[in-house]
């Protein structure tokens, strides 16, 4: 993945030093590629969660299974492969399965888009949303340091789907499956019902101030409402998943042990001591109940493998800016695409194993 130098180089773009982060300067998503003429059972709709608090709207993105038409590669840039998509084509009869993705501390909506595709296919619906204050065009530390908001948003973007009459049809927003990247998995572990204790976690930061989660903490600091809660509430959680999530040690071990939803917790396998996965997603896994819990880690992944696949040239383009920001592109030694080929299977699975008819 590179040395401790270099992924504080790739991030220092952003408001905070971030491991966990995809930079404003070269994640920005966009549907930049002309028409596919193939027809794709993928539709892609994207919309703006306007609902409250005042002062944080929801710039929201939603994959689902789709009756086809022209296609364009959605979330493509000069830097990220995009995946195909119809745009606003017309949702496939039935009431199909919600999934929430967030993305991690200085990303956006478009990251896991090679994840939210290939469950679109699937049958599922896959809504995610651009976090306020720690996404790739906000890095406001005034909205992005209380990361309880963060759970708040999906709660925001289930109601959201649950009142459009059209999506309210489309969906059943009973129950929900959450997936999160990075700081992303610790906010779909911390929506899902496990505790933060920042007391716990300042303590053990003394005894692993390498970790990035740390120093975001030194810069901000982080913020946690506990005491504020979803409105509306999110709906039951049928399953998790984390993709090389961080933050894990923030959760108090005895609400670990007690967590509910039947978790699979993917690391990367190459990892440096800013992202440890060890002391990550390794402690995660060690505290949530055995028999809910796989844990896997990818041999040849990298912290940033979660991304989208890079185009080539782009890792050099990345390394030619200042700061350099090749660290994106970087793999643990195997390629982006058998990264993300092995991580759908390992997903794809685990929700249809869990979610249920």
């Amino acid at each position: 993945m590179g040395s401790a130098s270099s992924l504080r180089a790739a991030a220092a773009t952003v408001a905070v030093v971030s491991c966990l982060a995809v930079s404003a300067a070269t994640a920005g998503a966009t549907d930049t590629s002309g028409t596919i003429p193939n027809a794709s059972p993928v539709g892609l709709r994207r919309f703006t969660v306007t609902s409250p608090p005042a002062g944080r709207p929801l710039e929201a993105v939603v994959w689902y299974p789709s009756t086809g038409g022209p296609t364009r590669l959605a979330g493509d840039n000069p830097i990220f492969v995009g995946e195909p998509a119809a745009i606003d084509a017309p949702i496939s009869p039935g009431s199909h399965r919600l999934v929430l993705v967030s993305h991690g501390h200085g990303g956006n909506l478009f990251n896991q888009a090679w994840l939210a595709s290939t469950l679109a296919r699937a049958g599922y619906v896959v809504a995610a949303a651009n976090h306020p204050g720690t996404t790739s065009t906000d890095m406001r530390p005034a909205l992005g340091a209380d990361l309880g908001e963060r759970r708040r948003d999906l709660a925001r973007l289930v109601a959201w789907l649950a009142a459009e009459p059209e999506w309210s049809r489309a969906v059943d927003a009973r129950r929900v499956a959450l997936i999160g990247h990075s700081l992303g998995g610790w906010t779909v572990m911390a929506a899902a019902g496990a505790r933060v204790d920042l007391t716990r976690f300042r303590a053990d930061c003394r005894d692993h101030p390498d970790l990035i989660a740390c120093r975001i903490d030194r810069d901000l600091p982080i913020v946690f409402d506990a005491e504020a809660t979803s409105t509306p509430a999110l709906p039951a959680v049928a399953a998790v998943v984390t993709l090389d999530l961080g933050l894990a040690r923030s959760f108090d071990p005895a609400s670990l042990a007690a967590f509910a939803p039947p978790t699979l917790v993917i690391a990367a396998g190459t990892y440096g001591p800013d992202m440890d996965a060890t002391l990550e997603s390794g402690y995660l896994a060690d505290n949530l109940p055995r028999g809910r819990t796989k844990s896997v880690s990818l041999e040849g992944a990298a912290h940033f493998s979660f991304l989208g696949r890079c185009k080539p040239g782009a890792a050099e383009r990345l390394d030619a800016g200042i700061p350099a920001q090749g660290p994106l592109c970087q793999d643990g030694g195997a390629d982006r695409a058998s990264v993300h080929a092995r991580a759908r299977s390992l997903v794809v699975d685990w929700l249809d194993r869990h979610f249920g008819d």
